[in-house]
């Protein structure tokens, strides 16, 4: 479970792949490109970075099962890497998207993946079945379209809003970016102290080191992620056969 803005359980929110694709969509050329470089080479978010590519690997397995499983969120709440992994795969998306805006050969997967997820998570259904968005109310779109994310109506600013905005899908998983206050790690306490209490960071948490998997860590990792990028490529082209 993920403990989503979206969700009043303190359990969390337990995710489809249907709604995560904006999530999985960068994960294959993620998991391709780490064969050969770093992790500060593939990744942008500083605490990612300082990661060792196996243990890249094994939190991003470890969100995934937090999205998709029914595990309760943990006590003391999600770790910052974890949470810089969700943002990170939305920046990722956000980029190809953008890409795809400016060249039309790159066709329209990360568009379609982003949009789908964004229509599941954030539309607001009407009592007659009407669906319409927040972010965007007097946008009028023809969302019977299976292809309606391409229409040149929503613009690079709207994508950004889609994917980066606090009514979008960042709001949608993330409550803040705390992890990017990598700061105060270099203050003494008695400074970070007043900081904390205020704002209510656990720095023990939110900047607490990932876990080095074994050998066989590491394989159930990149089977899982696997698993989840094969089945939202059966999920797209079940949705381009429409």
């Amino acid at each position: 479970m993920w403990s989503s803005p979206s969700c009043g359980s303190k359990d969390g929110k337990r995710y489809e792949i249907e709604e995560i694709r904006v999530l999985v969509h960068p994960l294959d050329n993620v998991l391709e490109t780490l064969q050969s470089r770093r992790a500060k080479d593939v990744v942008d978010e500083p605490i990612l970075q300082q990661m060792d590519k196996e243990e890249l690997i094994y939190a991003i397995y470890e969100v995934l099962h937090a999205l998709l499983n029914s595990n309760p969120v943990p006590n003391d709440g999600h770790p910052g890497y974890q949470e810089a992994i969700i943002a990170e795969l939305l920046n990722q998306t956000h980029t190809d998207v953008i890409q795809e805006l400016k060249d039309s050969q790159l066709g329209s997967h990360a568009r379609m993946a982003a949009w789908h997820s964004y229509e599941r998570l954030c539309a607001t259904i009407d009592p007659a079945g009407n669906k319409s968005f927040d972010l965007f109310p007097d946008l009028k779109l023809d969302l019977a379209n299976p292809r309606v994310y391409e229409s040149p109506d929503i613009t690079e600013e709207m994508w950004q809003d889609i994917l980066s905005g606090d009514g979008g899908l960042w709001g949608e998983f993330l409550w803040d970016n705390d992890w990017r206050m990598s700061g105060l790690l270099d203050l003494p306490k008695r400074a970070t102290k007043p900081i904390t209490d205020l704002t209510g960071i656990d720095l023990e948490v939110v900047h607490r080191l990932a876990h080095t998997p074994s050998k066989a860590e590491l394989r159930m990792a990149e089977y899982y992620i696997k698993y989840v990028i094969w089945s939202d490529e059966v999920i797209g082209l079940a949705l381009k056969r429409r």
